[in-house]
């Protein structure tokens, strides 16, 4: 009294179910309406990032549309989020709709992060892509200890001088220093 109808690969129909018993028979029409796809994964432009932002971009499709489904692809939201243990917190210019396909990560600290991005439908259906982007730390101040200094004749004064990120965080690394003087 029961039939059970799997939906495989392939969206579309209509397809005709039909059931019978001796002389008697009846049908029902069935469409199969597929979940959204990742056309283009997620990506990062710049990757490595030496500055304090990367263009995150991701494509879906959803074929739905044709199909008399839920919209389309102009109905897919895309929400990026980072996952695991970042370095610091991340934050996006656009999320959470459709175009958020193309969003601004910032970042707060070097390192490497996980982003993934849902592409999500109207239904609920979705799947995640990911891109992994690597924030380098990139010199761009250096800050010299004491600032200033008074020295009586025939001594000497320490000096030490500590190159920053853009993030105004100390090199892991720091390079050598080239030391001069000037005036007096």
């Amino acid at each position: 009294t029961t039939g059970l109808f799997t939906a495989v690969l392939e969206v579309g129909g209509p397809h005709t179910i039909s059931a019978s018993n001796g002389g008697v028979s009846g049908s029902a029409t069935i469409r199969i309406n597929g979940a959204p796809r990742m056309l283009n994964n997620a990506s990062a432009n710049p990757n490595p990032v030496t500055g304090t932002t990367t263009a995150l971009s991701a494509r879906g499709d959803d074929d739905d549309e044709l199909e008399g489904g839920d919209g389309g692809e102009g109905n897919l939201t895309y929400t990026w989020s980072v996952v695991g243990t970042p370095p610091g917190p991340v934050t996006f210019s656009a999320n959470g709709t459709n175009g958020a396909k193309d969003t601004i990560a910032t970042f707060v600290k070097a390192g490497s992060y996980d982003i993934h991005v849902v592409l999500e439908d109207r239904l609920g259906r979705g799947l995640v892509g990911d891109v992994v982007v690597n924030v380098s730390q990139t010199a761009t101040l250096m800050v010299l200890g004491p600032a200033t200094a008074t020295v009586p004749s025939n001594s000497t004064q320490q000096f030490t001088a500590t190159v920053n990120d853009q993030f105004g965080d100390a090199l892991v690394t720091q390079p050598a220093i080239n030391w001069n003087v000037n005036g007096g």
